[in-house]
């Protein structure tokens, strides 16, 4: 709430990984103008529509059924995830693209924040969205999963620093060893 409390009226926002809408209803309650929310989770859209419609807020948010990564495939994300190119796809997997594609794909005139909480594929999902942050400099908050990798703040920091990013501070949230870190462009 702390970091997220920084949005604006007007702002674009990328959701990715967005569950259950705990970050997308906000966002839009205080204001952004569209949140681009991605979840390969089959129920998602029936968790965030229902408040989307009570708020008249549907035409704010776009609800996409894909992963992104740094790469195109399929993705199986949980204890031991796997990126997956071709041969045999399990059941669980997802498709997924790039930031950069995607971001392509949508041609937002603006991009503010991107918040990410994809169970240690935080830095796939960056390197695959190099030129979107070049691009439009957007805040970035990252839930750190450290239960499936510990150092992950350190290697989300080895993606953005060389972009020209600084750690704005990390909040320890649950005793589970969750934390979120924003981390802002410095020019």
């Amino acid at each position: 709430e702390r970091f997220w409390s920084g949005i604006k009226p007007g702002d674009v926002v990328y959701d990715v990984g967005a569950g259950v809408g705990s970050y997308v209803l906000p966002a839009l309650a205080r204001g952004a103008a569209h949140v681009y929310a991605w979840s390969p989770d089959p129920r998602t859209p029936g968790f965030i529509l229902p408040s989307l419609d009570a708020n008249g807020w549907r035409g704010r948010c776009t609800i996409i059924r894909a992963g992104l990564y740094s790469r195109n495939g399929w993705y199986r994300e949980g204890w031991h995830p796997r990126f997956y190119d071709g041969g045999r796809i399990p059941p669980e997997a997802f498709p997924v693209t790039t930031m950069d594609a995607i971001t392509e794909h949508l041609q937002p005139n603006r991009l503010d924040w991107i918040k990410l909480d994809v169970e240690a594929a935080e830095v796939h999902v960056l390197e695959g969205g190099r030129a979107t942050l070049e691009r439009f400099r957007p805040r970035v908050l990252v839930e750190n999963h450290i239960q499936y990798e510990p150092d992950i703040k350190d290697r989300v920091g080895d993606v953005v620093r060389p972009l020209g990013y600084r750690e704005v501070g990390t909040l320890q949230f649950y005793s589970d060893g969750v934390s979120h870190t924003l981390w802002e462009a410095t020019a």
